[in-house]
């Protein structure tokens, strides 16, 4: 058991964490608004070995940063007991594994959605390359600049309709150009 000191009696709610219900120490407070200290989501990481809030199991998809200006804040007020817990935590090798497997786990899952990123940019990328290529030319140039072929080609693609006009260019024939 803990040693508490005396102003540890006068332990603001806001500046305990909801799994310890000590003062914080390196807080983050997840997307849900719950917080706790840094060590405290690592330990509840490892035995749960799922990123979801202990509080109410909403998941949380990024590494948890520390909330600098909280952790001011307390340790402003509460300075001798977060020395104290801060000392605890550091001799306690169980912390230091599960702060390391946390932070592993996010740079895991941070590489994998990057590569899902890159892979699916190079994907689009070869799709619309693959769809630019198939757009017949004809439809990019200016029609003042298509030969009686690319009339041709043209008229071609527009039917039966177009069948006695199509042979015309073929033939050569200038219509007013």
């Amino acid at each position: 058991p803990e040693e508490r000191k005396p102003e540890d009696e006068d332990l603001d709610p806001s500046c305990a964490c909801l799994c310890c219900w000590d003062v914080l120490v390196d807080p983050v407070t997840l997307l849900c608004q719950h917080t706790f200290c840094l060590h405290c989501l690592a330990l509840w990481f490892d035995v749960s070995e799922r990123d979801v809030c202990p509080q109410c199991l909403e998941e949380w998809f990024i590494y948890p940063e520390i909330d600098v200006e909280l952790r001011d804040t307390v340790n402003g007020l509460f300075y001798s007991s977060v020395q104290r817990r801060r000392s605890q935590i550091q001799r306690d090798a169980r912390i230091s594994r599960s702060l390391r497997r946390l932070e592993r786990y996010f740079q895991l899952e941070m590489k994998f959605y990057l590569y899902v990123i890159c892979y699916t940019l190079i994907g689009l990328c070869f799709y619309m390359q693959n769809l630019l290529s198939s757009i017949d030319i004809l439809t990019t140039d200016p029609a003042t600049k298509w030969n009686p072929n690319d009339v041709a080609s043209w008229l071609d693609m527009m039917g039966p309709w177009a069948e006695q006009y199509k042979e015309a260019f073929k033939q050569g024939i200038d219509y007013g150009r």
